[in-house]
């Protein structure tokens, strides 16, 4: 995921699968998702914040400097 440069920016234990036969982890919920090099402003999302804001980093919410680190 962040290889191809997309930012989940929602993660929780709620969005994380794992298959228990082979071990696969899988991320669901991508509706929060960002491109690292977008400018998606509040605005191009009609102002509204989505995902838990609870988890959320805080530059996910202020969405400024949108980076890997925002899915640590």
């Amino acid at each position: 995921m962040h290889s191809n440069k997309v930012v989940h920016c929602d993660l929780k234990g709620a969005n994380v699968l794992v298959d228990e036969a082979t071990q696969k982890v899988k991320l669901t919920d991508f509706g929060c998702a960002k491109l690292f090099e977008s400018s998606i402003s509040h605005s191009d999302m009609n102002g509204a914040i989505r995902g838990s804001l609870a988890w959320m980093a805080p530059e996910v919410l202020m969405n400024k400097g949108i980076r890997r680190k925002a899915d640590i």
